[in-house]
């Protein structure tokens, strides 16, 4: 199923006509209650928006993704953190797509169990993403869209569907006009290559600093609604 399908006429239409409507709803969990800091955990895909999330949320954001690690990696680094007044973000799993691991079917479960290791709604999972080299009806994308409806299920309101927003809100929230390659991307089902790094320059799906503020914008809107901050 496509996160966002969108023909560059109609992509156009909607980029003129939003303006500040966010086009996919804040949902709500239910936290425990107020906390005094938020922990990211993941992979390369959760480094250096940190920084910028703290500055929005008023509150200590302590960086703990590490390039490279696998989602069982991950775990294993989880467990020492279980304060009631933590709040977890996680973007990990990635590394489990490649073809050097090809764990992804342990992506699902292993998040269930690091949720379970935390205060009830003081863990938000996001989405995998991807870049042109998962393109809707490969093989990687197959892969990443199941991941994603198992975690969407699983987590429910919790649940952060980071890559549908990067791709349907990603560009109007950066006040960024399409390019002819960002279109491209968006019928691919593929976050614009406006938010992502250029060619050449590392891995295709990782963001460059405009995407992370694009990120670290929505879940600063995701975490108050979720009632992290009181």
């Amino acid at each position: 199923m496509r996160t966002a399908m969108l023909s560059r006429r109609d992509f156009c239409l909607a980029a003129a006509a939003a303006t500040a409507a966010v086009l996919l709803p804040v949902t709500r969990a239910h936290a425990a209650g107020p906390v005094n800091q938020v922990v990211v955990w993941g992979d390369s895909m959760a480094i250096k928006w940190p920084k910028a999330l703290a500055g929005l949320l008023g509150i200590p954001v302590l960086a703990r993704a590490v390039g490279g690690d696998t989602i069982a990696e991950t775990q294993q680094r989880l467990d020492t953190w279980t304060e009631p007044d933590t709040g977890h973000v996680l973007w990990g799993g990635h590394v489990d797509l490649n073809r050097q691991n090809n764990s992804f079917q342990l992506v699902p479960p292993t998040i269930a169990e690091m949720a379970a290791t935390v205060p009830p709604g003081l863990f938000m999972p996001l989405s995998l993403s991807n870049g042109p080299d998962a393109p809707e009806g490969s093989r990687g994308y197959r892969r990443l869209t199941g991941v994603n409806r198992e975690l969407a299920r699983a987590h429910r309101s919790s649940y952060v569907e980071m890559r549908g927003y990067l791709i349907s809100d990603g560009l109007r929230v950066a006040n960024i006009a399409p390019t002819a390659e960002d279109l491209r991307n968006i019928e691919d089902d593929v976050p614009p290559q406006s938010l992502r790094v250029a060619p050449g320059g590392g891995n295709p799906a990782h963001l460059n600093d405009t995407g992370r503020r694009v990120v670290a914008g929505r879940l600063d809107q995701l975490i108050r609604a979720a009632g992290w901050l009181g």
